[in-house]
C-alpha cells in the first residue's frame, strides 16, 4: 500500500502537463485511481492511461473533472488557475468588454447573442481538444516512418 502524501507534498507535485494536473487533482482528493475513476464514471484502465498521458483527455472526462473539482478548462489544459488571473490580464480585460457590451443590449439582442456564444465556445473547446489529441497522438508515435504518398513499393 502506498503512503498518503501530505498537502505540502501534493502542492509540490509538477503541473506541467494535463496528465500531471489530473493526477494532482486526484491525489488532493486522497483517492486511488480505482476509487477516482469509479467516482467519475470511467474505467480504471482509461483513467490510468489519461493520467499517465498515454491517452488524450476526453471532453466527457474534462467536464467531469471540472465539475467535481470546481476547476476550469484553462487549468486542465493550460495550467492557469483562476487566482493567477489578475485584474490587468487580457482575460479580465476581455471579460469586462464583453460584460459592458451585454449591459447595453436589449433582451432581444441578448437572446440573439447567447446561442451564438454557446456555439463559438463549444467550437473553440472542440478545436483545443482536437489539437491536444493530435499532440498526444504525435507524442506516442515518435520515430514511426510515414507511408509514402505515391503508394510505390520499394524493391
Amino acid at each position: 500500500m502506498r503512503r498518503q502524501l501530505s498537502e505540502s507534498e501534493i502542492a509540490g507535485l509538477p503541473e506541467d502537463t494535463v496528465a500531471q494536473r489530473i493526477k494532482k487533482l486526484r491525489m488532493s482528493a486522497n483517492k486511488s485511481q480505482e476509487q477516482f475513476s469509479e467516482k467519475l464514471g470511467f474505467s480504471v484502465n482509461y483513467y490510468g492511461q489519461v493520467e499517465r498521458g498515454a491517452k488524450a483527455l476526453s471532453k466527457k472526462m474534462a467536464d467531469a473533472l471540472c465539475e467535481h473539482f470546481g476547476t476550469s478548462y484553462r487549468y486542465l489544459y493550460q495550467g492557469i488557475r483562476s487566482e493567477q488571473i489578475g485584474e490587468t490580464s487580457a482575460y479580465d480585460t476581455s471579460k469586462k468588454h464583453i460584460i459592458n457590451v451585454l449591459n447595453t443590449c436589449t433582451i432581444a439582442e441578448c437572446e440573439l447573442i447567447y446561442p451564438l456564444l454557446q456555439v463559438l465556445i463549444q467550437e473553440r473547446r472542440q478545436r483545443e481538444m482536437a489539437l491536444y489529441a493530435s499532440r498526444m497522438e504525435t507524442k506516442k508515435r515518435p520515430g514511426r516512418p510515414k507511408k509514402s504518398q505515391s503508394g510505390a513499393e520499394k524493391h
